[in-house]
């Protein structure tokens, strides 16, 4: 159980690090993060 515990927050973390990196990188780099920003609000209206 405990295994499964820490594999399910690094999960987590990773989740929340790539969230962090893509918020960041669209700040940085406008004209890339325009094409992450139009996919990402679909998929979560998906959900």
């Amino acid at each position: 159980a405990g295994s499964s515990n820490w594999i399910h927050g690094s999960l987590l973390i990773t989740c929340y690090i790539f969230i962090s990196f893509a918020i960041w990188h669209e700040s940085e780099t406008p004209l890339t993060g325009a094409g992450a920003t139009r996919r990402l609000p679909g998929s979560w209206e998906g959900l």
